[in-house]
C-alpha cells in the first residue's frame, strides 16, 4: 500500500523550518558575493557611512531601505554612468564617523554603505559624485530623495539631516 501523502499543514510545517536558511530576503546575496562587493567598494573608495538624525524617523530596517533608495536615486542623477552601481547597506559604522567639533557624542542612526561600479569610468564618476555629496552632507541629491521616502513611510517625521563620511580607499593586496 502506498504511503499517504502528507497533509498541506504538515507540508507547510516541514517547509517553514527551512525558509530562513534559504535567503528569502529580496535581493539577498550569498556570503561570497556580499564580501566581494564590500571589498571592491573599499578598494575603489566607494564605501562610507551615512548618519541619519531626525524626529519621528521610522524603525531602523525601514530607514535603512530609505537610505539605500536615496543613494540609488541620487546616483541615477549622475551623468555618464554606463551601469547603475549596486548599493549595499548595513546598520552600524558610528565608530568610523569623525568626532564632532563640539566633542558631544553624535546622535542618530548610522549605516555603512558600499557601491559596486560597473567600469573604471563609472568608478571615477561615482567617486566624484559621492565626494561632492559628502562635502555637502547629501543635500544635493541624497537628502531630497530620503525626504521623499520619509514623506511616504513616516509622515510624522518633522525633520532629518544627514552626515556622510567616506572611508579611504585601501589598495587591494595580492597575496602569493
Amino acid at each position: 500500500m502506498p504511503a499517504a501523502e502528507p497533509s498541506l499543514e504538515q507540508q507547510l510545517v516541514t517547509r517553514s523550518a527551512s525558509i530562513f536558511s534559504t535567503g528569502w530576503e529580496e535581493g539577498a546575496l550569498d556570503a561570497a558575493a556580499d564580501a566581494a562587493l564590500w571589498k571592491t567598494a573599499l578598494a575603489c573608495g566607494l564605501q562610507g557611512v551615512v548618519r541619519v538624525d531626525g524626529a519621528g524617523l521610522p524603525p531602523v530596517p525601514k530607514l535603512a531601505r530609505g537610505v539605500q533608495i536615496a543613494l540609488g536615486r541620487g546616483l541615477a542623477t549622475c551623468d555618464g554612468i554606463e551601469t547603475q552601481p549596486r548599493v549595499a547597506i548595513r546598520p552600524g559604522g558610528a565608530r568610523l564617523m569623525p568626532t564632532p567639533a563640539d566633542g558631544k557624542p553624535p546622535t542618530g542612526n548610522c549605516f555603512r554603505f558600499a557601491m559596486e561600479p560597473g567600469s573604471e569610468l563609472d568608478t571615477v564618476l561615482v567617486l566624484s559624485w559621492l565626494t561632492a555629496e559628502s562635502e555637502q552632507n547629501g543635500t544635493a541629491t541624497i537628502l531630497p530623495e530620503l525626504v521623499n521616502f520619509l514623506e511616504e513611510v513616516a509622515p510624522s517625521c518633522s525633520w532629518c539631516r544627514l552626515q556622510i563620511h567616506l572611508i579611504k580607499a585601501e589598495p587591494v593586496r595580492h597575496d602569493g
